[in-house]
């Protein structure tokens, strides 16, 4: 809350070169391993707009994301499944590129989309869903793969959460059924 809650608003959305982070919290496995709750991380929220630490948009922006989008996604997750893990709406076959376990290549966005996933374990959702999502999108990587690649390499990754988000919102594997 008090390092990174003031710019998340306007800086929720932005890549940086060599800013791994940004603004963003880095509580998501926190939480979805059940060290924190969300409602606990929301009270801190809401307590630090109110204490007129943080703007509106940051306090919302950061809310949203918690108890809008991520409760959102997991729902899909618990309407969908199992049958949802093996969508492929386009038949997308395409092995992942090596390049996917060591950030080594010399397309300079995906290098600084997949280099803090290969350090961290971590990128934010800008990097995660619109960089490598879209790269796997358009060059018809398997969305299986993919989705198994989310799980394997995020600290914060558990089918529940990278399934909807991978193959629903990212791959739109699925057809539009997350998203609708």
């Amino acid at each position: 809350m008090k390092e990174r809650l003031e710019t998340f608003g306007t800086y929720q959305d932005a890549m940086l070169e060599g800013n791994d982070f940004m603004s963003h919290s880095l509580l998501s496995s926190s939480i979805n391993i059940g060290l924190l709750t969300p409602m606990e991380v929301v009270r801190k929220a809401e307590e630090a707009y109110h204490n007129g630490e943080v703007p509106i948009n940051s306090a919302e922006g950061f809310i949203r994301q918690l108890i809008g989008w991520r409760e959102y996604m997991r729902g899909i997750y618990l309407k969908k499944m199992p049958d949802y893990r093996d969508t492929n709406t386009f038949d997308h076959q395409r092995d992942l590129p090596v390049f996917f376990w060591d950030a080594k290549t010399y397309m300079n966005c995906m290098h600084e989309a997949i280099r803090p996933v290969v350090e961290h374990g971590y990128n934010h959702h800008i990097q995660r869903l619109m960089v490598i999502g879209n790269y796997a999108t358009l060059f018809g990587l398997s969305p299986q793969q993919t989705s198994d690649w989310f799980n394997e390499m995020y600290i914060d990754a558990y089918d529940w959460v990278v399934l909807p988000n991978v193959l629903g919102m990212a791959l739109y594997a699925d057809g539009g059924s997350a998203i609708y």
